[in-house]
Formats: structure tokens, sequence, C-alpha cells
């Protein structure tokens, strides 16, 4: 009893600590919470990748394979093995849900800033470009041509006239047209989308999340282990 008493403690602390980050409802950070404990590892706290990318895809359409893996290489830096604790994936569900425009500025930028130094600048651009565009020349010049036309257009838009921008002169761009957060790829999931998720898990008892999603984990493995389908493609010959 005592342990159980640990547990359900414990997670009244981190659902009051998400709330307060993110300002999102309690009883749907709660739900988001047990969401979130259905995809672990059995026995574990952790969330791996191969569920972090499943549910991205699955259930944010966020299907850009550089991004998500971006975005989890970041949230997860802190630990030696690459995975996310229970609250951790939780917070990043509620800054997907959340109405506060800073909170999701502030994931947007973190994602953004690849070493960490408070700062994007013009090479980290640069590796962005790489990782979401594919380009097809074979000739070196033209794809540097690209890379750089490309990586021009988006310092331009983002407005680095100085060479880099701290995330307080992000947050003004973002404010001026909130498009900015998407220049450098999708980290966040459309409102439709967003929608749609509040909906599936608002206004559910604990018992009802789990028989919603008590499976969802052994669902997503699955669906990743599928094989590709192929369909005939008609061909109208004369």
């Amino acid at each position: 009893m005592p342990k159980y008493k640990h547990l359900v403690v414990q997670n009244k602390n981190m659902v009051r600590r998400l709330v307060k980050f993110s300002k999102v409802d309690e009883d749907l950070v709660q739900n988001i919470v047990r969401f979130s404990k259905c995809l672990v590892k059995p026995g574990t706290d952790i969330v791996d990748f191969q569920i972090f990318f499943m549910v991205m895809c699955t259930y944010f359409e966020i299907m850009d394979h550089a991004s998500v893996m971006k975005m989890f290489s970041k949230l997860s830096r802190h630990h030696t093995d690459e995975y996310l604790t229970v609250e951790e994936f939780a917070r990043l569900i509620c800054v997907f849900c959340t109405d506060d425009l800073d909170v999701r500025i502030d994931l947007v930028f973190t994602i953004y800033d690849y070493n960490g130094d408070g700062l994007i600048d013009t090479r980290e651009i640069a590796d962005r470009m790489k990782d979401c565009t594919c380009v097809t020349d074979t000739d070196d010049a033209d794809k540097d041509e690209t890379y750089y036309d490309l990586c021009m257009a988006t310092t331009y838009i983002l407005g680095l006239t100085s060479g880099a921008m701290s995330v307080e002169d992000f947050r003004a761009k973002v404010k001026e047209n909130h498009l900015i957060l998407f220049v450098l790829g999708k980290t966040l999931p459309n409102s439709e989308v967003v929608a749609r998720f509040r909906q599936r898990i608002s206004g559910k008892t604990n018992l009802q999340m789990k028989e919603t999603f008590g499976k969802i984990r052994f669902d997503l493995l699955f669906e990743l282990q599928e094989p590709p389908k192929y369909y005939p493609i008609l061909l109208d010959l004369p």
C-alpha cells in the first residue's frame, strides 16, 4: 500500500508540473499521461524511438523522418541511451495540445537549435535543409547551388541579418507570422489533427483509457512490421 500511495502522489505531482508548464486543462493532461503510459516498454518508464516515430506518424501526421529523428534526439539528449520518460513524452503532447503560443515557440526553437547554444544560426539552417530536402542533381556544383538558394531563402524569411537569432528574436518573428513555426520543417501537428486527438482522449476515465489504448504499443509495433502494400498498376496500352 505505501508503494501504491507513493505512485499516486508521484502521478499527481507529474500532472501538476505539466499543467503549470503547458496551461492545458488538468483532466486532459491526466489522460495525456495515461496515454503516454500505454506506450512504454513493459516494466519500464521508457518510450523508445520506434514507438515515438509511429505515434508521430499515426496520431499527429508528422511523417518526415528527419524531423521526427531531430525531435526525438533533442528531447532525449539528457539520457545516455536515447529514450523518453513518460513525463518527457507527455510534455511534448501537452505542447501539441496547448493554446499557449509561447510554449509552442519554445519547443520549436529548441528543436531547431541543433547545438543547444541558445541561437539558430546559418549553419544550423544549412544542416536543416540537408535533413529535409532531397536533391537529385548529380553535379556537385548544382547541389551546392540548390542548398545555397534554399538557405538564403530561409535566412531571408527568418530575417537572420546578423547570421543568428535568439529565442526572443524567433518569438517576435512567429508573432508577426505564425507560419514561421513551420519554415524549417514540420515539428508541430495541424490544429485539425490536434482536435481529433483531444476528442479521442477527452472525458475518458482511467478504465476507458486502458480499454481504448491498452494495446496501442502492440498495435503500433505490429503496424511497423507489416510489409508495404503494393497495388497493381493498370496500363491503358494501345
